[in-house]
């Protein structure tokens, strides 16, 4: 995150367990990416075991091309939490048709290897508590 603002927070829910991320309207992938790759990798490596990750997007201005920066910034950091021994996979809230697209294509990529996509941090924590 930077000094000025809060691009991205990052928090432990317990029932059920998992990681949740919520993206803020100033997150960029040229400044904010790194930095929560690597907040998100010492929150994994803290887990005694594999965890779920949501990351609620509904309040990201994410445009084409900030989407484009971002799968290939997620390309060349090498230490990627989308990797992580203890990533179960993402559940991504947005309503973002563009984001959903983005989602499938990064998943046959192979960049991203499970991600879910839902509308509210409702259908996110269900989809938790049937797996």
């Amino acid at each position: 995150m930077t000094d000025e603002t809060i691009d991205y927070t990052i928090e432990r829910l317990h029932d059920p367990n998992a990681l949740f991320v919520r993206i803020t309207p100033t997150f960029t992938a040229s400044k904010s990416l790194k930095p929560y790759y690597e907040e998100m990798i010492i929150w994994l490596d803290k887990e005694p075991t594999p965890i779920e990750t949501i990351i609620d997007m509904t309040n990201a201005h994410i445009v084409f091309n900030e989407l484009l920066a971002a799968t290939k910034a997620m390309q060349g950091i090498g230490n990627d939490p989308n990797q992580h021994r203890n990533n179960i996979g993402f559940i991504l809230i947005t309503d973002s048709r563009m984001m959903k697209l983005a989602m499938e294509g990064l998943h046959k990529l192979g960049i991203v290897r499970q991600v879910q996509v839902v509308n509210s941090l409702d259908d996110a924590l269900a989809l938790i508590k049937v797996s």
